[in-house]
């Protein structure tokens, strides 16, 4: 379609109104004009008709399974919380979300590609922590061995995370998404959402209590004296939070320099992978793994590992981006990752022995 935006002008020196649509009708005919030329290039003139999607029988099939598999991975992420209510929570989906798809098939597959983006990394962190307890004082405190527990505990993360992208791509395959008629709501939801969850999981439902204990120790976090380091502590994370969603979505806030260091990325790699990712979540995410077997305080590296698996969901959350993009981002990230949570490792262990051999000493003499 062309659009051609005319608007008739006062002529003062002719003493009348040119309609400027006449000089558009005389370019649209003859020999050289648009219509011929564009009939030439093998198109047809007619009249417009709305666009009707083709899809093979198979692919109805598929997002049947789909659905189905969305609705279960969603109930997956509420057992993590409260496992009585899994089995409940699915069918109520499949009847819900079945009820929506008849109203908007739109806003069905929206709402469960968001609901499956959010689960996938949400799962993928509480299974981390959950690991990372059950590792913590029970294996080798050998270097490599620990390196090779974080690397595969990072690894086995990231593919839990990336089943939340089947979700997102079978659901909202459709060429509306494509070539952005309509845009996949919730990007904030699904960056900030799983934080949330995984917290409140690290919090109160990753020791394995009772619901009563659970209640209790809800009750002492609340009810618990606030000083003035906790009011700036809260104020830091809110700030840290808002900075945070201000760089999500398309429309994303970013410094001079980050835009600079973002064009160095591209045209060095070709493809730019996500700094929160490969600089910050992937890294601290794999120096946590590697300090969990020793520190129960290093699961909060796990948790803010979150950010990165949030992060590799919404990669392919930009449907307009072809997938074979959005995958060398990801395995950019993983890959740059690793080799920096290496780094972060090294410096670690360097700091550590440094401090077991001079400071005592030092503190002795003194």
């Amino acid at each position: 379609m062309v659009f051609l935006n005319a608007h008739a002008v006062k002529n003062i020196d002719k003493g009348k109104i040119l309609n400027p649509l006449d000089s558009i009708y005389a370019s649209l005919k003859g020999e050289d004009g648009a219509v011929p030329r564009i009939q030439k290039a093998g198109y047809s003139i007619g009249i417009a008709e709305r666009f009707q999607p083709m899809y093979s029988g198979w692919q109805k099939a598929a997002k049947i399974l789909v659905w189905i598999g969305a609705v279960a991975l969603i109930s997956l992420m509420i057992s993590y919380f409260v496992p009585e209510l899994t089995l409940l929570v699915f069918v109520l989906g499949l009847i819900g979300s079945a009820g929506l798809s008849v109203l908007s098939p739109n806003l069905f597959a929206q709402a469960l590609a968001l609901g499956a983006g959010t689960s996938a990394p949400t799962v993928a962190i509480c299974q981390a922590v959950r690991t990372g307890r059950q590792k913590l004082g029970t294996g080798s405190t050998a270097v490599g061995s620990r390196i090779g527990f974080a690397v595969w505990l990072l690894i086995r993360t990231s593919m839990i995370s990336v089943i939340g992208v089947f979700f997102i791509v079978g659901l909202l395959n459709s060429i509306i998404f494509s070539i952005v008629i309509d845009q996949f709501r919730g990007v904030s939801i699904l960056h900030l959402l799983p934080i949330v969850l995984a917290a409140l999981y690290w919090l109160l439902f990753s020791e394995n209590l009772s619901y009563r204990e659970i209640m209790g120790r809800g009750k002492a976090l609340l009810s618990s004296y606030i000083s003035v380091l906790w009011v700036i502590a809260a104020a830091a994370i809110v700030g840290a939070g808002l900075y945070y969603l201000s760089r999500t979505g398309n429309e994303g806030q970013a410094s001079a320099f980050e835009r600079y260091f973002r064009s160095f990325l591209e045209n060095t790699l070709g493809v730019r992978p996500r700094t929160k990712e490969f600089l910050i979540a992937h890294p601290l995410f794999l120096l946590g793994g590697y300090l969990c077997v020793k520190y129960r305080s290093a699961l909060i590296l796990l948790l803010i590992g979150v950010i990165g698996q949030a992060s590799i969901v919404d990669t392919f959350a930009h449907l307009h981006t072809p997938l074979q993009i959005s995958l060398t981002r990801i395995v950019y990230g993983l890959s740059f990752g690793l080799l920096i949570g290496i780094a972060l490792i090294i410096v670690w262990e360097i700091v550590v022995r440094s401090w077991k051999r001079w400071v005592p000493p030092l503190l002795v003499k003194e």
